[in-house]
Protein backbone atom coordinates (compact mmCIF):
# COMPACT_ATOMS: atom_id res chain seq x y z
CA UNK A 1 0.00 0.00 0.00
CA UNK A 2 1.07 3.57 -1.36
CA UNK A 3 1.46 5.95 2.15
CA UNK A 4 -0.34 8.71 -0.43
CA UNK A 5 -2.97 6.86 -0.41
CA UNK A 6 -3.31 7.42 3.28
CA UNK A 7 -3.59 10.96 2.75
CA UNK A 8 -7.24 12.09 1.74
CA UNK A 9 -6.61 15.74 1.51
CA UNK A 10 -4.73 17.49 -1.84
CA UNK A 11 -2.97 19.73 -0.29
CA UNK A 12 -1.22 16.98 2.19
CA UNK A 13 -0.80 14.78 -0.84
CA UNK A 14 1.04 17.29 -2.90
CA UNK A 15 3.10 17.96 -0.04
CA UNK A 16 3.56 14.15 0.65
CA UNK A 17 5.25 13.84 -3.21
CA UNK A 18 7.27 17.21 -2.61
CA UNK A 19 8.77 15.19 0.48
CA UNK A 20 9.53 11.92 -1.49
CA UNK A 21 11.08 13.76 -4.70
CA UNK A 22 13.26 15.68 -2.14
CA UNK A 23 14.26 12.47 -0.19
CA UNK A 24 14.88 10.45 -3.93
CA UNK A 25 17.17 13.29 -4.74
CA UNK A 26 19.34 12.81 -1.60
CA UNK A 27 19.03 9.19 -2.27
CA UNK A 28 20.54 9.98 -5.41
CA UNK A 29 23.51 12.38 -4.77
CA UNK A 30 24.17 9.87 -1.90
CA UNK A 31 24.72 7.05 -4.26
CA UNK A 32 26.73 9.68 -6.48
CA UNK A 33 28.70 10.36 -3.25
CA UNK A 34 29.77 6.99 -2.63
CA UNK A 35 30.48 5.54 -6.30
CA UNK A 36 33.19 8.63 -6.32
CA UNK A 37 34.64 7.98 -3.24
CA UNK A 38 34.82 3.94 -4.50
CA UNK A 39 36.03 5.14 -7.57
CA UNK A 40 39.08 7.27 -6.42
CA UNK A 41 39.72 4.43 -3.98
CA UNK A 42 40.63 2.20 -7.29
CA UNK A 43 42.52 4.69 -8.80
CA UNK A 44 44.96 5.44 -5.95
CA UNK A 45 45.38 1.61 -5.52
CA UNK A 46 46.42 1.12 -9.05
CA UNK A 47 48.26 4.44 -9.56
CA UNK A 48 51.66 5.48 -9.82
CA UNK A 49 53.19 7.05 -6.88
CA UNK A 50 53.87 10.70 -8.90
CA UNK A 51 49.97 10.57 -9.81
CA UNK A 52 48.95 10.30 -6.09
CA UNK A 53 51.54 12.31 -4.45
CA UNK A 54 52.16 15.54 -4.71
CA UNK A 55 56.21 14.83 -4.86
CA UNK A 56 57.36 12.27 -7.50
CA UNK A 57 59.54 9.78 -6.41
CA UNK A 58 63.05 9.57 -7.42
CA UNK A 59 62.60 7.25 -10.42
CA UNK A 60 59.89 9.26 -11.36
CA UNK A 61 59.48 11.62 -14.22
CA UNK A 62 58.98 15.78 -12.97
CA UNK A 63 61.65 16.01 -11.27
CA UNK A 64 63.95 18.63 -13.52
CA UNK A 65 60.47 20.61 -13.99
CA UNK A 66 60.28 24.55 -12.61
CA UNK A 67 57.83 24.93 -9.97
CA UNK A 68 56.10 27.67 -8.09
CA UNK A 69 55.20 27.69 -4.90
Amino acid sequence: MDASALVSSTAARGDYVLARKALDQMEQQGAAAVALIQSAGSVSASAPRGAVSPVPGPTESGLNLDRRA
